[in-house]
């Protein structure tokens, strides 16, 4: 299988709200000598904003940074979409602010 295959497991298992089931598709992923990508971080930290599990996308995050993935305008849109159900203030990544938000 490959990464590609992985992320549309991932997502459907997201928009069934097998957030679980998601989670322990990527130990497979990796058991099997797979690398996460952009793509996978993301839907998991959707997965975990639609479970309302602000702790589980803190540890997704961090495992985003330990494999050397940035973080893009989906993974800060899939914050802002988190932080507005909850009314809680998004990470601040200068970053992210620069690159998709400029002031003129």
């Amino acid at each position: 299988l490959q990464i590609a295959t992985y992320n549309a497991l991932l997502k459907a298992l997201r928009a069934g709200g097998l957030t679980g089931q998601a989670f322990a598709t990527i130990e497979d992923l990796r058991a099997r000598g797979l690398k996460p990508d952009v793509v996978t971080f993301n839907t998991l930290l959707d997965a975990a904003g639609e479970a309302g599990n602000d702790t589980l996308m803190a540890l997704v995050r961090e495992d985003m940074r330990k494999a050397g993935i940035a973080r893009d305008a989906a993974t800060f849109n899939t914050e802002i979409k988190r932080c507005a159900r909850t009314k809680v203030p998004i990470p601040f990544n200068p970053h992210i602010h620069r690159k998709h938000f400029s002031v003129s």
